[in-house]
């Protein structure tokens, strides 16, 4: 990871934990973070992971998990990514 794309990612984490949506010590959030942080429905990220074309996500147990520098990464690549 190169050092802006850290930077991007701290600050994503940031925003989230200051929104109040949950990010874990080894940097995962949740589908609602997840949501917020990529300006989408918990409903369009559903509809992405069936089709294959969201961004990478972990299923631990039931719960389904969005690593926060991949959301970063993929706000980067799609023009998204909001100041």
């Amino acid at each position: 990871m190169s050092v802006n794309q850290r930077s991007e990612t701290e600050e994503l984490e940031v925003r989230l934990r200051a929104a109040g949506h949950v990010v874990t010590v080894s940097g995962l959030t949740d589908v609602d973070g997840a949501a917020a942080a990529l300006g989408v429905t918990a409903r369009t990220l559903r509809r992405w992971r069936t089709s294959g074309t969201g961004p990478p996500h972990v299923e631990i147990g039931a719960r389904i998990w969005y690593p926060v520098e991949s959301l970063s990464r993929w706000l980067d690549r799609s023009g998204h990514w909001r100041s």
